[in-house]
């Protein structure tokens, strides 16, 4: 029942979220590729039509640029935000890039080190592992866009708080949390 429950959610979910990056950049209007130097995060709600952009590239040799979007995949118009860091852009640029976004993995990829297995003892089999699995299926997710020059990744990670505080010691939970905080902090959004 639980599984049917969970393909469930998963289902619906992908429903309210089928709109694909490529729509969202074109109804934004900015291009699917991304800059030499750039860091996107779509933050979607699963329970909403909602969607946010947070888009922070360096547009020429000195100067950058960041910005904040916010629809609805339901209405024709969208808002658009300029952001001013409370720290210099290059800082904030280089703090990103000692975090390695680009070795980091997806949550998808991680979702082993999410499980606790135990060794049962049944009287017909003998000794199992049973593996029980965290599943957090209502939330926040996020699509995470990142290019310096040569180095770029793709990442997705949805509900990270959640896992996070059922699984403090796993890197990957710690980093996404890492990378949101630096955006938390440094733009005033998404507290």
């Amino acid at each position: 029942m639980k599984k049917i429950l969970l393909i469930f959610f998963l289902i619906t979910y992908a429903g309210l979220n089928a709109q694909s990056i490529s729509e969202i950049n074109l109804k934004i209007g900015i291009p699917d590729t991304l800059c030499s130097q750039e860091i996107r995060i779509y933050k979607r709600y699963s329970i909403t039509t909602s969607t946010e952009v947070f888009r922070l590239n360096k547009i020429d040799g000195k100067n950058w640029k960041a910005v904040l979007y916010h629809f609805r995949s339901d209405l024709p118009s969208f808002e658009k935000k300029e952001i001013t860091p409370k720290n210099n852009f290059e800082y904030i640029w280089l703090q990103f890039y000692i975090l390695n976004i680009d070795k980091l993995k997806s949550i998808k990829e991680i979702k082993y080190k999410l499980d606790k297995p135990l060794i049962v003892f049944d009287e017909k089999e003998g000794y199992l592992i049973k593996r029980t699995e965290t599943a957090v299926t209502d939330g926040i997710g996020y699509y995470l866009l990142y290019k310096d020059h040569m180095r770029k990744n793709t990442i997705t990670f949805d509900n990270y708080e959640a896992y996070l505080s059922k699984f403090p010691n796993v890197d990957e939970l710690n980093s996404y949390n890492d990378i949101m905080s630096l955006i938390k902090l440094n733009f005033d959004i998404w507290k």
